[in-house]
């Protein structure tokens, strides 16, 4: 499963980041941080891949062709989405399962809820908490507590 990181001192390498248009805040900012974090490794590049249209909406359909055209100089891939799982998402897991145990990296937002009324859920009932192996990044609040409409667990 860990072998993606030594590779990445000697092979180029390929982040696919899996967020909203090129042209949104969010996923400029998360890629300018991955790039930040492995300056170190100029054989490195990014590619963005948008899962959500100019107006925000997330595009299901549109991110299983995208996951199905990650090719094997692609070593790890970024996800800033989550939500609860419904069947409508199956593919989505089954495709990420295909790739994790093809050995990609998979890393993605443990995420909230869409509503400021809702309270979160356990991760296994979302998405991601379906993909194995996957590491999962949470986001505590300014007091270091897990806001309240986080995914947790």
């Amino acid at each position: 499963f860990l072998k993606a990181p030594l590779a990445f001192a000697t092979t180029k390498m390929k982040v696919a980041v899996f967020d909203s248009h090129k042209d949104h805040e969010h996923s400029q900012k998360v890629i300018q941080n991955i790039k930040t974090e492995l300056k170190n490794c100029p054989q490195m590049q990014v590619i963005l891949f948008p899962i959500f249209d100019q107006e925000g909406n997330f595009q299901p359909q549109k991110f299983v062709e995208q996951l199905k055209t990650l090719d094997s100089s692609f070593q790890v891939i970024h996800i800033s989405w989550n939500t609860e799982f419904t069947e409508i998402h199956q593919p989505i897991v089954l495709e990420l399962n295909r790739l994790a145990q093809q050995g990609y990296l998979i890393i993605a937002a443990s995420g909230q809820t869409q509503s400021e009324n809702q309270f979160g859920l356990k991760i296994q009932k979302t998405v991601m908490g379906q993909v194995k192996p996957i590491i999962l990044v949470g986001e505590l609040d300014s007091k270091g507590k897990l806001p309240p409409r986080s995914y947790y667990g």
